[in-house]
């Protein structure tokens, strides 16, 4: 009578009832175990550019459990000075697996 599909972090017991049909009866649990292991995929980030300044918009790529995650980040968006700057982009899938991705930022 338990759930045989699972689809949140964690672990899970199924207990299989075997009867013989002669009043033998026996149950055996079985752990179901899921437990998302694999980092988000790790995009292609094209560097901004400006001629006076440029402005970044947060980018986006897929996990396979979380569907599309948008990179969150506490560098600054906007740059009004001539220079290469560096935006390090977090992807954070909500399980455990985080990557950073660098972006380029051309003034």
């Amino acid at each position: 009578s338990d759930a045989l599909t699972y689809n949140t972090q964690g672990t899970f017991v199924i207990n299989w009832t075997f009867d013989d049909g002669n009043g033998n009866v026996i149950v055996v649990p079985q752990n179901v175990i899921v437990d998302d292991i694999t980092d988000p995929t790790t995009p292609t980030l094209a560097d901004v550019t400006g001629e006076c300044s440029a402005t970044a918009t947060a980018p986006t790529t897929t996990d396979n459990c979380s569907g599309t995650l948008t990179g969150t980040t506490s560098d600054a968006l906007t740059y009004n000075t001539q220079g290469t700057f560096v935006i390090n982009w977090t992807f954070d899938d909500g399980n455990g697996n985080v990557i950073v991705v660098p972006q380029n930022v051309i003034v």
